[in-house]
């Protein structure tokens, strides 16, 4: 097997058993240290065989854990002309096939070379249809031999993660995950269990996969993604974690997989300011309920497609960023959202909630309308810009006495549609908050009074929930 893979100074400390920082010690120590094979000043890649037979000279070679010997396998096999997406394919398929038959699969294993390699494509097959064609079984031996053994050290759903984890640790410029604590509280929004949740940027599926947990009963998880490595990974893992699910690779606005299909929740975090959404191509698609989205605003053609997938009665929550709400060029789509009643809430989360974005992001949340149902009078406002550590708990706070008719708190106000309907139609939470009013006798603040939410007059519609 050629040793050609390259590793970076993180995989080093690893083999080694040892921190970043002695690794640096060593470059700058020790003479004989191998040179960078590639990557960046900041951040270079060395030749695996290279290093591994520096660290053994120098007695530094730990006994890896099983976890850390078959990702330096899975990277061998990659070091030829076969890239690391599909080694990263192979290995999803091989460990839902060892899920699903893990006699046949432990067995094959174990077996000679010849047998293994002659046999090891049609077994994958026979359970997934993950595997390219033509494919060099014989080469990807040793790596069904190192997963079968970490598959029983983690199970097969850990042991995906793990590499899938690490795969994305090496691609983390192309690759971008919504941190955790965003994506529950976006779920939180939905009051009520929903049986589909659809996801049509699901990325790495943390939505899909959190979904999963948080709505115990749910029956469809549909995810599409433009990255097809991204979207294999996605998928493999849902399938081993035993979910619902369906992720489908492809570009969600020029090209739908799930046209025609309903869901009680559309949650997502689209691409921001993408110049090439498809505005030429898309001009008189039918999504657009609401206006052509402008060529410059990629994020409105992504909320009309959540609305048109939303089922009647049915929520979208997106992540949005700020310049959205009061962008010129979005103000006439920006106005039918509040008319129509499909616009519920705005609620602008503090900086760095979403880390690496250089402006705080908002959450918008939309409800499809049902027949009959009479367009909503106003809209929840609220700014977690003075609340960084517990945002999750006065939004979701804020939205459930807002569907209750509750006074709100600080953090939050209610305003009604015909005042946001200007010239700007400027739905940025902060700016319908009340202000510190002037100082007052005494020196100190006077704060200005709330606006709470009156019942909603005869309305024979749904509250803005989630179907179940």
């Amino acid at each position: 097997m050629s040793n050609d893979a390259t590793v970076t100074a993180a995989d080093i400390a690893r083999l080694a058993g040892v921190g970043r920082a002695a690794v640096s010690n060593w470059r700058r120590r020790h003479d004989d240290f191998p040179l960078p094979v590639g990557g960046t000043a900041t951040s270079p890649t060395f030749s695996l065989g290279q290093i591994e037979l520096w660290l053994r000279d120098q007695g530094k070679l730990a006994d890896p854990p099983m976890r850390e010997r078959v990702w330096q396998t899975l990277r061998q096999v990659a070091a030829g002309d076969v890239e690391l997406s599909e080694v990263m394919s192979f290995a999803g398929a091989f460990l839902l096939a060892l899920h699903a038959d893990p006699d046949r699969l432990r067995d094959l294993a174990d077996a000679p070379d010849d047998r293994a390699g002659a046999e090891l494509a049609d077994a994958v097959r026979a359970h997934t249809d993950l595997l390219p064609d033509p494919f060099d079984a014989p080469a990807h031996v040793p790596l069904a031999r190192a997963l079968t053994g970490l598959a029983d050290e983690l199970g097969t759903a850990d042991a995906f993660e793990f590499l899938r984890t690490r795969y994305l640790e090496h691609h983390s410029r192309r690759v971008y995950i919504t941190p955790e604590p965003v994506v529950r509280l976006m779920l939180d929004f939905c009051t009520e269990p929903p049986g589909t949740v659809l996801d049509p940027a699901c990325g790495t599926g943390a939505f899909l996969t959190v979904a999963q947990d948080v709505y115990k009963d749910v029956r469809a998880l549909l995810g599409q993604e433009i990255d097809e490595t991204t979207a294999r990974m996605t998928a493999v893992q849902l399938a081993l974690r035993g979910a619902p699910a369906e992720v489908r690779p492809g570009d969600s606005l020029r090209d739908d997989a799930f046209a025609g299909r309903d869901a009680d929740l559309v949650v997502t975090n689209p691409p921001f300011n993408d110049r090439n959404w498809g505005y030429e191509e898309l001009t008189g698609d039918p999504r657009w309920e609401y206006g052509l989205p402008p060529r410059m605003e990629s994020e409105l053609a992504w909320l009309q497609h959540g609305l048109a997938h939303a089922a009647p009665g049915g929520l979208v929550v997106v992540l949005i960023p700020p310049a959205v709400a009061n962008r010129r060029s979005g103000r006439r789509i920006r106005a039918e959202l509040l008319r129509r009643g499909a616009l519920r809430a705005v609620v602008g989360l503090p900086a760095g909630a979403v880390p690496n974005m250089a402006v705080a992001v908002s959450v918008w949340v939309l409800r499809r309308p049902a027949p009959g149902d009479q367009p909503a009078d106003d809209v929840l406002m609220a700014d977690m810009s003075g609340e960084p550590d517990t945002y999750h708990k006065v939004a979701v706070d804020a939205w459930r006495r807002y569907l209750d008719g509750r006074p709100q708190r600080g953090a939050a106000t209610v305003v009604r549609i015909i005042d946001l309907l200007d010239d700007e139609v400027d739905l940025n939470p902060a700016r319908h908050l009340p202000q510190r009013a002037a100082p007052a006798a005494g020196g100190g603040f006077a704060r200005g009074a709330i606006a709470s939410r009156p019942p909603p007059p005869n309305c024979p519609g749904p509250s803005p929930r989630c179907r179940s």
